[in-house]
């Protein structure tokens, strides 16, 4: 399946939860729809109409925990969409604030429960990270995203059993990538490596939702660590059309952005152009203003009409 396609079932599991009053029920879905709107490659104006709607709800329900969750996704919904001007991706959470505010609620809360809630902020906190290592990687901040990156050696424990390591390896193997473009450096060929070893186990349980990720990583691995360019545009290609038929416009536009720099590097002019403007055009519909604008900046022929006739001599 689909991530998109798991949104409707847990949707109705979340009312049903509210419902019923089996509230444990309710702030699981609840906390699963946050990671799934951001990652199924909705337009983000879908995505923080669904979040604030969810944000509503579990505050009117006191879902202290998993209102965390979604507020991290909304600083990042926030920031891709222009809305927040915020320096920083996303603020961490005290560590102290679920058990406060359990015992606030509930005077009589025995230390299981703060442990409880620890084990929740743990949690709420790997997921922060993750996102800002997601944000960092989609605005280019290389430092940034091998910082998060290297924070993040243990989510893959933290969320054993679900598609969530997996995304996260593509990222950090990209972050890594990201590095190798500006200096070398075994740490992040072993980062990429591993990435890459983890991914390959995700294709064989999910092949729509980590086919173009797995792709894009290899392809990046090819053309800067092992300098097989015939092998890495086989690998572009496979992730772009794998993106396309995944639905995930983000993670599609990434891909063409990508392979874009690939042919700038490799001094092909017109193909870079070509494929930045598709990343150009997919991130627009996306709706993330400050990524076009980003790359206007650096690319300023994209704000220019293109007669089709004449694209491939653009």
């Amino acid at each position: 399946k689909k991530l998109s396609d798991c949104l409707k079932p847990l949707r109705s599991g979340y009312e049903s939860g509210v419902k019923t009053g089996e509230m444990t029920h309710a702030t699981s879905c609840a906390a699963v729809i946050g990671w799934i709107s951001f990652f199924s490659g909705q337009r983000l104006t879908k995505v923080a109409s669904t979040l604030e709607k969810l944000r509503a709800s579990m505050a009117e329900y006191n879902m202290t925990s998993a209102l965390q969750g979604t507020r991290n996704y909304q600083n990042a919904v926030d920031y891709c969409l222009g809305v927040s001007r915020a320096s920083r991706l996303y603020v961490p959470t005290d560590p102290n604030e679920c058990s406060i505010s359990c015992k606030r609620n509930n005077p009589s809360s025995t230390d299981d429960c703060s442990l409880s809630c620890n084990k929740h902020n743990l949690i709420y906190n790997e997921q922060a990270k993750f996102i800002q290592l997601v944000v960092a990687c989609i605005f280019c901040d290389h430092e940034l995203a091998w910082a998060m990156s290297e924070k993040l050696r243990q989510f893959g424990t933290t969320f054993a059993g679900t598609i969530w390591p997996y995304i996260c390896a593509f990222y950090r193997g990209m972050a890594a990538t990201s590095m190798l473009h500006i200096s070398s450096g075994r740490e992040y060929v072993g980062t990429v490596k591993s990435c890459l070893k983890e991914l390959r186990k995700g294709r064989k349980k999910s092949v729509s939702n980590i086919s173009h990720q797995l792709y894009l990583l290899e392809a990046e691995y090819a053309a800067f660590s092992r300098k097989k360019y015939v092998s890495a545009e086989k690998f572009y290609l496979l992730a772009i059309e794998y993106a396309a038929l995944s639905g995930v416009t983000h993670e599609h536009a990434f891909a063409c952005e990508r392979f874009g720099i690939f042919h700038l590097l490799r001094k092909n002019h017109n193909a870079a152009y070509e494929q930045t403007r598709e990343a150009h055009t997919l991130y627009s519909k996306w709706g993330s203003r400050p990524k076009c604008e980003l790359l206007k900046k650096k690319y300023p022929r994209l704000g220019e009409k293109v007669d089709p006739k004449k694209k491939s001599h653009a």
